[in-house]
């Protein structure tokens, strides 16, 4: 229940996993670029996990890169280049350096 993959219809988002304890969201794009966001609103996660009408667009847009604007210790990005190569472990390392 706290950890989840939601995957829904967008033109630049091909999935978003979201681990509400850690608040750490992975963002994968169509392009094939992979980031990794600390700091998430758990809260907004929940949300976008049970309002299935959200746009996966917009909940980025909304709760990690407006939120990262005006906060520079909010929702903190790391590219992560090939996902397949790392742990979950070395991922949450990357957001928390």
């Amino acid at each position: 229940m706290f950890n989840f993959t939601i995957i829904r219809s967008s033109s630049a988002i091909s999935a978003i996993y979201c681990d509400v304890i850690n608040g750490l969201a992975l963002v994968s794009f169509k392009n094939g670029n992979v980031y990794a966001y600390s700091n998430v609103s758990r809260r907004a996660m929940m949300n976008l996990k049970f309002n299935k009408t959200i746009s996966l667009g917009f909940w980025v847009n909304a709760n990690i890169l407006a939120a990262r604007s005006g906060a520079p210790d909010v929702a903190k990005e790391t590219n992560v280049a090939n996902l397949s190569d790392l742990t979950y472990s070395q991922i949450q390392a990357f957001c928390n350096a």
